[in-house]
């Protein structure tokens, strides 16, 4: 009984050993499984790391280079709307200029209508001045023929009318014509005053095709800014896109690195486990899986000799075979249903990896679907760069000819200049000959009207002779008196001291129609004399306006040739590109302040360099300097 029981307890062992040397069987193998498992994923993740990198590299040159564009095209704008605001300020400059031109010609025209309506004035005074001589000189003849009775005193008198009344008429006539320099001045005025309204509709035309032309530049400024600006949301909706996947994509990665390090930790713990959790159950499954495993060797051998005589030394030989064959039955059956556990495992396994895989494959699909994707949105966005790159290139052509055409319409306004120059200058010698002429005329007229005067005092002087000798012939008795009166002409002649009226009066004192004839002529010399200074006065008045508007022309076209160089020197100013370089300069300098990534400051260094003329000493030191 002792030695079946014994028998009892050594089957039991038998059959938990086997299970045991199965299960450990089965562990290498799925420890197998998982570390290829472990290797796939590990060589995908590999290959995605680097075709994520990849991506990234690619996604980064792109956004480079997109941003690279961006800020060219933000230069572009800016440039733009520069020189737009620069053309604007020109041409309101220039309307400025014309409508400061008009006032001042305004002015002018004004200044001369006001001197030719005060010349008229003055003329108007001068014909009734002679009216009222005229007829003070009608009343004196009608009071003289009523005081004068006699035929000869008559005859003189009505020969000393038709005198005077041949000399008013043609005083009347001289009055009556208008002077040549009042012609000539009417006639001035009136080619002035046409050249005023042609320069007045010449300038407003300019100035309407300078503001049509303003507009049409600031339109299709605008246009091109809008559309630029269009560009650039599309340019940052792609890169937005661009970022989103890129977040996503790490997302995806970090994922994937989360299940890997949980993948490891469980490796790491599971033979920790297995060796702290070793108890009796487990020892006899190893020790019944050796047992077994004696069996078998001792079945190939065609002989359990060497089993028995183990199990004999061990006390653990049974002798009945029965009981044996038993145990071999049951272990069969274990083995049986282990190996069906095994096939059910097997297969679930296989369920599993095959699930493992189309969701690999799937994932793989989606990876590869989002790599199309990302490529394809690559290919469109390197389209729609080399796109942008076209626009830049036929708005830089567009640019080119703007400047070319600018540059021919500043060599337009150059040669109009230069041919508003050359007039005024012909013109200003034109006046200047006319006024020389003019006071060269107005001098010949001074030297004949004094030649003239001169004349009609000697004139004057024979007839007082005259009148003498004939006083002298007629009054032999008043002898003393006529010699004292001669003195006393002859002293006022010589001295040139006393007035006439009293000569005038000394010698109406004998009543003759000679000294009557010789008063009224010293009245007509009197008068004469008085009218020949006025005259005199009147010239060297207007003599002195000439000379004052000669000058006021000489300073206008100096004012106007200093404006005109001042332009000159605007336009070459706006034809240099010194201060585009400025600009572009100080937003480099900007962006190279603000930025802090050392290869873009790197690329702003070495424009500032470009612009300012570095030389490789000071590049030296600057590269030299740490950032």
């Amino acid at each position: 009984m002792n030695k079946i029981e014994e028998s009892g307890e050594t089957s039991t062992p038998k059959s938990a050993t086997s299970t045991e040397v199965k299960k450990e069987q089965r562990k290498p193998e799925t420890v197998s499984q998982l570390k290829t498992q472990l290797g796939v994923l590990m060589t995908s993740l590999a290959t995605l790391s680097a075709e994520k990198s990849k991506m990234e590299a690619n996604f980064q040159s792109d956004k480079r280079q997109l941003r690279s564009e961006r800020e060219e095209c933000e230069k572009v704008i800016r440039d733009l709307k520069e020189k737009l605001k620069k053309a604007q300020k020109d041409i309101h400059s220039e309307v400025e200029h014309v409508k400061y031109k008009l006032i001042m010609e305004r002015h002018e025209r004004e200044k001369e209508q006001a001197d030719h309506s005060a010349m008229m004035k003055e003329l108007q005074r001068l014909v009734s001045d002679e009216r009222r001589a005229k007829e003070q000189l009608e009343m004196q003849v009608k009071e003289l023929k009523s005081q004068v009775s006699g035929k000869s005193q008559r005859r003189i008198l009505e020969a000393e009318l038709e005198i005077a009344r041949n000399k008013l008429k043609e005083a009347e006539a001289a009055a009556k014509e208008t002077p040549p320099l009042l012609l000539s001045l009417q006639a001035e005025m009136a080619t002035l005053k046409r050249q005023h309204r042609n320069a007045i509709l010449e300038e407003q035309k300019r100035a309407g095709a300078a503001e049509q032309q303003a507009r049409v530049l600031a339109m299709t400024h605008e246009a091109r800014v809008a559309g630029l600006e269009a560009r650039l949301a599309e340019l940052s909706e792609t890169v937005g896109g661009y970022d989103r996947l890129r977040q996503q994509d790490q997302q995806a990665i970090q994922k994937l690195k989360d299940q890997l390090a949980n993948l490891r930790e469980k490796d790491q713990k599971e033979p920790q486990l297995t060796e702290l959790n070793i108890d009796p159950q487990e020892i006899i499954g190893k020790i019944k899986k050796l047992y077994s495993r004696l069996l078998d060797c001792d079945n190939k051998g065609n002989g359990s000799s060497h089993a028995k005589a183990l199990l004999h030394s061990l006390n653990l030989y049974d002798s009945n075979q029965d009981l044996e064959y038993k145990e071999k039955y049951e272990s069969l059956s274990l083995e049986f249903e282990d190996y069906k556990q095994q096939t059910t495992s097997k297969l679930n396994a296989l369920t599993s990896a095959r699930m493992q895989s189309a969701r690999y494959h799937a994932s793989n699909m989606m990876e590869s679907n989002e790599r199309e994707n990302n490529n394809t949105q690559l290919h469109l966005a390197k389209t729609h760069n080399r796109n942008l790159e076209e626009r830049i290139r036929m708005l830089n052509a567009e640019i080119a000819g703007k400047e070319r055409e600018c540059k021919a319409k500043l060599e337009q306004q150059q040669q109009l200049i230069q041919d508003e120059r050359i007039k005024h200058e012909r013109i200003l010698s034109q006046k200047d000959n006319e006024y020389r002429g003019k006071i060269a005329a107005l001098e010949q007229q001074l030297l004949r009207q004094r030649e003239r005067s001169l004349a009609v005092i000697e004139e004057k002087d024979q007839e007082i002779v005259t009148l003498k000798t004939s006083f002298h012939a007629l009054l032999p008795n008043k002898g003393s008196s006529f010699s004292s009166e001669e003195k006393s002409t002859s002293s006022s002649l010589e001295n040139a001291s006393e007035p006439t009226t009293d000569l005038v009066t000394g010698l109406l004192t004998g009543d003759s129609p000679p000294m009557l004839h010789y008063a009224q002529e010293l009245a007509r010399r009197e008068v004469q004399v008085s009218a020949l200074r006025k005259a005199n006065m009147k010239l060297e008045e207007q003599l002195r306006e000439n000379q004052r508007d000669f000058f006021h022309a000489v300073e206008k076209h100096k004012d106007e040739l200093k404006g005109l160089q001042a332009q000159i020197t605007r336009l070459e100013a706006c034809k240099s590109r010194e201060g585009a370089n400025l600009e572009y300069l100080k937003n480099v300098f900007v962006n190279f302040l603000i930025t802090n990534d050392s290869s873009s400051k790197r690329h702003m260094l070495n424009a500032i360099s470009t612009v300012l003329h570095f030389t490789p000493d000071e590049m030296d030191k600057i590269r030299h300097y740490k950032w």
